[in-house]
Formats: C-alpha cells, structure tokens, sequence
C-alpha cells in the first residue's frame, strides 16, 4: 500500500516536486515555486487520484481516501518545523472533518 501510494503521489506530480514519507501513513510533499492556489489544486488533484484507484491488497481490493494540509512558506516562519506545523495542523483539520479532503493552513489569513 505504502509504495503504490508513494507511485501515485510521484506520477502526479511534476518533476521538480519533492515526495517523502513522513512517518505511518503519512507522505509530505514539497511544491517548490507553487502559490498557495496552485498547491491546492494539486492536492485535490491527488485526493481524486487516490479515490479512483483501486488497491491491490493480497486477494482483495481495497479504495483509500487522502486526507491534505496544504501550507505555505512566509517569511513569519524562522524554521522548516515551523511550515511543516502549519501543514499538520490542517491536515488534521481535514481527518476531523470527515476525511478524504483538503484544508489550508488558515493562519494564513491576513498575512
């Protein structure tokens, strides 16, 4: 599951995008020189991709649902864990809310 995840993240992005995995489930993925706009529609590009793909698993076949947090770097950030906060935070902003969606990084406002 882990690795036809990391294929789909990869085969969704462009070249210059950066895909790890960030612990358990969870994938970070950096968007050099992306606006906050164009971030999001990449991240809901990927939820749809993971929707409509089918997971083989043994026997069986399994669909799993992508849950994002989108931020972006400002210069109020003093360090990386700083951004990756931000992102975590909407994350679970998604996963609260029903999963399978894609929150931004609401301390954005105003800055």
């Amino acid at each position: 599951m882990l690795r036809e995840s990391a294929r789909l993240l990869m085969d969704g992005l462009r070249k210059t995008d950066i895909v790890g995995r960030y612990g358990g489930e969870e994938f970070l993925v950096i968007c050099p020189g992306s606006t906050l706009e164009s971030a999001e529609f990449t991240a809901h590009k990927l939820r749809k991709r993971f929707v409509n793909h089918i997971f083989p698993d043994g026997n069986t076949h399994c669909q799993v649902t992508l849950s994002v947090g989108v931020a972006q770097l400002r210069s109020d950030m003093k360090q990386h864990i700083d951004l990756i906060q931000k992102a975590d935070e909407a994350l679970y902003q998604a996963k609260e809310s029903g999963r399978n969606r894609v929150f931004l990084d609401q301390s954005r406002k105003g800055k």
